[in-house]
């Protein structure tokens, strides 16, 4: 791995501002500018790398990130890891990643990480306060933070890609927050490349998020030229990977209906749950945050080990089927079983985030095969939603139904 990534090392040039995120898509892996080895633990390699990004007004963004494989060659599924704001690279996740045969790398993202914690990254950026520059558009889209940290994904994928050891038809994306958000987009931009993804607490469409705000105080041309280049939604329809959304009912930053978009946008294969109560965070359910804290959620390991390794069962699923005044039907797909099927409802509230969700129980019947049925009747008005949680423990969700 060493060697390999030394000999990029002068075989790139700095990629210049481009004019759309696509055009960063289109660019060969980039020049690694120095590669730190840390020794030998648990069974992997762990490696600091640096490589050189996006050159904005003529300095380059250098991009620090951990990169850690297993030892042999492979070839291994890869993911690719990315932050949550005022974080930096995840390299604690890259490491369990590794010890369960993945390449994993996880970069330093400009205008997500907090510069503070990014001091092997260079760049204007690094310079600045933490979140500054993300909603400007000029003098081009490239000047936007958020645009580099999606150009500084683009890059790692493109080492992974670059790795003799990786199965580059086996590349996975996670992310959390931000990072989900940035997910949706890379996998989008990168279509066919990227075989899975998994989004904890983010999604798309702004204007159903906190950040919001920050577009409203664009003027109304620069606010339009920010969404056309960086809105999520934009990307939504070039993703192929196969998809899974964790969310959080409660979520203070992308709010209920910024992930539901989301996840009626996707038209791969995909998958969704939430965690009812939860404040941007993935807890609430069976399946939701390792005690560990090693992974975002736990079931994200059982979901890339179908989606990357072809082993075990994909996560449950379910669908409404129809939904009437008084009742509703489920189909519910869990290929090993179900343990549990659990009703979630919620009188109106001020706000998504003040909802008070609440499981309601013994409402809910099989109708025979796949098929249930939901009682509604008495229920006040509000929303429900049902989660349903396998033998293994880990679960998934329909959307809210209105009621």
């Amino acid at each position: 791995m060493k060697q390999l990534l030394c000999a990029l090392a002068l075989a790139v040039p700095t990629l210049c501002a481009a004019q759309s995120l696509h055009d960063a898509a289109r660019a060969p892996a980039p020049a690694v500018l120095s590669v730190e080895r840390l020794p030998e633990t648990s069974g992997i390699d762990v490696q600091h790398v640096v490589f050189r990004s996006l050159e904005v007004n003529g300095v380059p963004n250098e991009v620090h990130a951990v990169l850690a494989a297993p030892r042999g060659n492979g070839p291994y599924p890869a993911l690719l890891i990315l932050h949550h704001g005022r974080s930096a690279a995840q390299g604690a996740m890259a490491e369990e990643w590794a010890r369960r045969g993945y390449v994993a790398i996880t970069p330093d993202l400009p205008g997500i990480a907090d510069p503070k914690l990014a001091a092997r990254s260079g760049g204007v950026w690094t310079t600045r306060p933490y979140g500054a520059d993300r909603w400007t558009v000029a003098p081009t889209i490239a000047n936007s933070t958020i645009y580099q940290s999606l150009a500084a994904g683009i890059g790692a994928v493109r080492l992974l890609q670059a790795m003799k050891n990786v199965d580059t038809q086996r590349i996975g994306i996670i992310g959390a927050s931000w990072g989900a958000y940035a997910t949706t987009v890379l996998a989008g931009a990168l279509g066919g490349e990227i075989r899975a993804a998994y989004s904890v607490w983010g999604g798309g469409y702004f204007e159903d998020t906190v950040f919001a705000n920050d577009l409203a105080r664009l003027s109304a041309p620069d606010r339009e030229r920010w969404q056309a280049a960086l809105g999520a939604e934009q990307f939504i329809p070039g993703i192929r990977a196969r998809f899974f959304i964790a969310g959080a009912t409660n979520d203070r930053a992308f709010f209920l209906p910024s992930i539901v978009r989301t996840f009626e946008a996707i038209r791969a294969p995909k998958g969704i749950v939430f965690g009812p109560n939860a404040d941007h965070d993935a807890g609430g359910y069976p399946g939701g945050p390792a005690a560990d804290e090693r992974n975002w959620t736990a079931q994200e390991v059982t979901f890339f080990e179908h989606a990357l390794k072809d082993r075990g069962s994909p996560l449950p699923e379910v669908k409404i089927a129809s939904v009437g005044a008084q009742s509703a039907e489920l189909e519910v797909h869990a290929e090993l079983g179900i343990r549990e099927l659990a009703l979630y409802t919620s009188e109106d509230a001020a706000s998504w985030q003040k909802r008070n969700w609440k499981k309601a129980e013994g409402r809910i019947r099989p109708l025979g095969g796949k098929r249930f049925k939901v009682d509604l009747g008495d229920l006040a008005p509000g929303h429900w939603f049902v989660i349903a949680t396998d033998v293994r423990g880990v679960s998934g969700s329909s959307l809210p139904q209105k009621k």
